[in-house]
């Protein structure tokens, strides 16, 4: 799996490049902003966009759909719940005292347990209301890489994080129906974590 993680625009949002080795097909998670950026990355890894995935519908992480998909032409996807946000982009933004491009209508509209495969990779879409209706996170069992957009804040900050213990539980709690994920033993053998969060 190749993952490539960038932090966009000026409410510095992540997004997230996850690429199959194999196939070298990709999907970009939350491209809130800078898509040149993002391109120029995925080019540089000779990676080809298949999906254009959104956690949520807030214009932070969403504000890049309109030209990621002008360029790559990918599927463009969002929980069903908040679709109708990204009509509304630009009056959000305002509302911030930024600006920010309405995206285009979703090419699918998620609901929990969907699969989306990327290459040889498969996510699972799990529901995680709260922060937006349609919050949503992305599992890869395989991988032990869950994708949670703002669903969970770790200590404030938004980065790449190796979950343990009592955060790993939290996450167990809020996305766990189906995984196999052991919160009993939250730091698996010698210490390590079980589960990798991209937020």
């Amino acid at each position: 799996m190749i993952i490539k993680d960038l932090t966009v625009g000026p409410i510095m949002a992540n997004c997230y490049i996850v690429g199959c080795e194999e196939t070298k097909a990709a999907a970009v998670i939350d491209p809130g902003d800078e898509a040149d950026r993002i391109l120029m990355v995925l080019a540089e890894a000779g990676l080809t966009v298949k999906a254009i995935i959104n956690t949520h519908g807030h214009f932070d992480h969403v504000g890049a759909n309109q030209r990621m998909k002008e360029v790559t032409g990918a599927e463009l996807l969002i929980h069903s719940l908040d679709a109708p946000m990204l009509s509304q982009l630009s009056a959000t933004a305002a509302s911030w005292g930024m600006s920010s491009d309405n995206s285009p209508a979703p090419d699918r509209m998620l609901a929990d347990g969907d699969m989306v495969p990327v290459g040889n990779i498969v996510f699972t879409v799990i529901h995680t209301p709260g922060h937006s209706p349609g919050g949503v996170c992305y599992l890869d069992r395989q991988n032990s890489l869950a994708l949670v957009g703002d669903t969970l804040f770790h200590r404030g900050t938004r980065r790449v994080k190796r979950v343990l213990d009592a955060s790993l539980l939290l996450l167990h709690l809020r996305l766990g129906r189906g995984t196999d994920i052991d919160h009993r033993n939250a730091t698996g053998q010698l210490g390590q974590p079980l589960l990798q969060l991209l937020t």
